[in-house]
């Protein structure tokens, strides 16, 4: 049975990592709430797919490998979040509306003015340690995130410094925010919201070795890690959700080369995989017996223009990038007729989306001229009139591909040197500014006041998640004002004025809106239905690439 799914999106892409855009969307009031209601899959097919049957095991190819597992000190990528999902709970979960419920959490509750946050843990829940779930766990996991170099850019403007976390009781704290954030459970639904063992927290900060051996309260645990070729996990016989999983294990196959993946599934070497790969998803369409599950509703693929250093510190050689770019050529090359031409951070069926039409268009006699005029004024970043710089990727056939066209679409008005960077560097290379122009992926957060923190000045720094070092008045001013908001039209409103500002800066060379897959076995079941514990409703199942494990099952 074939499925296609289109939702809204959890976490802002590739840089997920750091604060899982952990403010997607999620808030009491509806107006507010991010996401789409155009779901296109059936949610019930639990009785479809008969009872669930324990035991059994899958492999999962994903596309690249995470420096660690410990949500307080690695940076979770795509595949790094995938396996903090089977080993971790987080303390809120989307449901299919968008909407962040508790789920390691029995509840999340408010101030009046939305500055302190009272997290009421779930009691007689325990770590793969076998030490008991306790309020420590928040205070330790937040104390660790404050104390992480990156991670804390993140955390840091949204949390009072001087006191974090108050505990209540055992099962009780309140995390003290440092302005009012009516959102503030969209952080407790990815990474920031993960919560590890107190005891391996601090045990990793004086040896990092054991952010390869996490432990967490999640369905699985981890049985053995070998970096950038799998990582094994194993059914957590104690798990506080009676039942659950179904699973006996689960092997997490690194497979960088997404045409490989794509051909080790078909071959049934692999149970499940996820791409970005358009052609992988053309060819899954047409096969009956591959259950998959799309998503092109979040994040953007776009080349990203470091500001902070030359070329791209001057707004002439942003704009000749942006003058150059064929992006039909692009999708026509390289996009299987399937992608979507990106003008903004939000697709054409997003709720967010308001039409903007100011991006350059593609001209490269205008494109030759600003760049013979910025060479006869910097004549140092620049070979003869052409600009010169570097391009860093991570290494895969698509990457590949999609340099050369670029690089053959620019020749006529840059020299450009890719400089191939592995997947564990990869964030740390932007996070610091060693580069001048990457390929990227980034944003689609359910709720977009989860990626102000991309866009924020007060996020730059010698390290950085604002990557572009964008530093702009106008957008500071907007993202604040937006972020207090709770009126849904005036909300979009100011995200509308963000995006045509973020044109005019041309700090984003937006490409296309990301098309995610979840590919699976057709005797693989349970990747949707999962529902909340004790709230109505269900998890929200996909999300860029990413899905859920704890109701799935075999058969066969």
């Amino acid at each position: 049975m074939k499925r296609a799914f289109a939702t809204r999106i959890v976490v802002a892409g590739l840089a997920v990592a750091l604060v899982g855009a952990a403010c997607s969307s999620g808030d009491d009031d509806d107006d507010a709430a991010g996401g789409d209601d155009d779901d296109t899959t059936e949610t019930t097919v639990a009785a479809e797919e008969g009872e669930p049957v324990d035991g059994g095991e899958i492999s999962y190819g994903i596309e690249a490998e995470s420096d660690g597992l410990n949500p307080t000190a690695n940076r979770f990528a795509v595949s790094g979040s995938l396996m903090g999902t089977a080993i971790f709970d987080t303390l809120a979960k989307f449901d299919t509306e968008g909407i962040a419920q508790p789920y390691l959490a029995e509840s999340l509750t408010p101030s009046d003015d939305f500055m302190h946050w009272t997290i009421k843990l779930r009691a007689g829940v325990v770590f793969h340690d076998g030490t008991p779930l306790t309020s420590e766990a928040i205070q330790v996991g937040v104390e660790g995130q404050l104390a992480d170099p990156l991670i804390s850019i993140a955390v840091r403007p949204v949390l009072d410094e001087a006191e974090p976390v108050t505990i209540v009781d055992d099962l009780t704290a309140t995390i003290n925010t440092s302005r009012p954030l009516p959102y503030f459970p969209n952080y407790m639904t990815t990474q920031l919201g993960m919560i590890a063992s107190p005891t391996w927290i601090q045990a990793a900060a004086a040896d990092t070795s054991l952010n390869q051996e996490p432990v967490g309260t999640g369905p699985f645990m981890i049985d053995s890690r070998q970096l950038n070729i799998q990582t094994a996990v194993v059914k957590n016989p104690n798990y506080w959700q009676a039942g659950l999983p179904h699973l006996d294990a689960i092997t997490f196959v690194v497979s960088t080369d997404p045409q490989a993946r794509a051909q080790s599934f078909t071959a049934g070497d692999l149970d499940m995989i996820h791409t970005t790969s358009d052609e992988s998803v053309v060819e899954f369409r047409e096969n009956d017996d591959i259950q998959l599950f799309e998503d092109e509703l979040g994040e953007e693929t776009f080349v990203m223009l470091n500001t902070s250093k030359p070329p791209f510190d001057d707004i002439r050689a942003r704009q000749v990038i942006a003058r150059a770019t064929d992006r039909e050529q692009m999708i026509d090359l390289l996009g299987s007729g399937i992608l979507t031409i990106a003008n903004s951070m939000f697709h054409p069926e997003n709720r967010w989306y308001t039409p903007i039409d100011n991006f350059p268009a593609y001209d490269i006699a205008e494109a030759a001229a600003i760049a013979a005029a910025y060479c006869a004024d910097v004549p140092d970043q620049c070979d003869g009139e052409k600009i010169k710089f570097e391009y860093k990727t991570t290494p895969n056939v698509d990457n590949d591909l999609i340099f050369q066209a670029l690089s053959e679409m620019w020749g006529d008005v840059v020299t450009v040197t890719k400089v191939p960077v592995e997947q564990a560097a990869f964030i740390t290379e932007a996070a610091v500014g060693n580069y001048n122009a990457v390929l990227w992926r980034q944003f689609g957060a359910t709720d977009p006041d989860s990626d102000m923190l991309w866009l924020d000045s007060e996020s730059i720094g010698a390290i950085s998640v604002n990557w572009p070092r964008i530093d702009d008045p106008e957008i500071d001013g907007w993202l604040d004002e937006q972020r207090i908001g709770t009126d849904f039209e005036a909300r979009r409103a100011l995200w509308a004025q963000i995006n045509e500002k973020l044109n005019e800066d041309l700090v984003y060379i937006w490409l296309n809106h990301t098309l995610w897959a979840v590919a699976a076995q057709d005797n693989i079941h349970g990747l949707q239905g999962q529902m909340f514990p004790d709230v109505e409703g269900e998890v929200e199942p996909f999300s860029n690439g990413r899905n859920e494990f704890v109701s799935m099952w075999v058969d066969g």
